[in-house]
């Protein structure tokens, strides 16, 4: 059976991976979708603030002012050149194309990049606003996967989770040597997402979140606890 190459961020694959059923009702068949809520909102407003601090000198709005502490550290103490909300793609090769091209295999948005173009070495950081509870670092993996095709000459990622709300910075690093160990990390997901495509079989999996965060009142665990 051939595999079906399927588009993906490393948010639809954590959204997969999370409910499959879900998923599918609100990416593929799109008879639900997520609503917005507060939190939605606020991180949303929080990155476009940070971002014009990074790029532009804006100054952060009162009610943001107590994270200039953590990002201006950053801005100090890195050496390189300075991007934000970078945008990367690549396609199935692993060539790199246009953030929103035909041509794209999977995509991702850096929130900060800074290329030390004399080291070889990239910085990565992504800010979070919610909880460091469970710190999932596969998507700055990912992130230098993407940074590692599009630079040829950076050798080297160091990768931060920025927990603006918990004075928390989770940090990794990752060398090109290991880039195929990189992308393999996400081989075993891929699989079952292109398997559901092709089969369009799609799994629900109950859990905590059915309860009040899933839109998919057609699913048999809608409003319900999950296991």
């Amino acid at each position: 059976m051939e595999t079906r190459l399927i588009k993906w961020s490393y948010s639809a694959l954590k959204d997969f991976t999370t409910c499959p059923r879900q998923y599918a009702e609100v990416r593929v068949k799109q008879n639900f979708r997520k609503e917005d809520n507060v939190y939605a909102s606020t991180g949303r407003a929080i990155h476009t603030a940070l971002e014009q601090y990074v790029r532009d000198g804006i100054r952060l709005p009162d009610e943001y002012k107590s994270y200039e502490k953590y990002v201006r550290p950053l801005l100090t103490e890195l050496t390189g050149d300075y991007r934000v909300e970078q945008k990367l793609a690549l396609r199935h090769d692993k060539v790199p194309v246009p953030f929103d091209s035909d041509e794209r295999w999977v995509r991702g948005i850096i929130d900060l990049l800074v290329l030390d173009h004399h080291d070889n070495t990239a910085y990565i950081v992504d800010y979070k606003t919610g909880s460091n509870k469970y710190a999932d670092l596969r998507q700055l993996k990912l992130m230098a996967c993407l940074v590692f095709h599009h630079y040829d000459h950076i050798q080297r990622c160091r990768v931060g989770l920025l927990f603006l709300n918990k004075n928390d910075f989770i940090t990794d690093e990752y060398s090109k040597d290991n880039l195929s160990q990189l992308w393999a990390s996400f081989a075993a997901d891929l699989f079952r997402l292109n398997l559901a495509y092709e089969t369009d079989h799609w799994m629900p999996n109950p859990s905590g979140l059915c309860k009040n965060f899933c839109p998919v009142t057609s699913c048999e665990f809608h409003g319900k606890r999950g296991r």
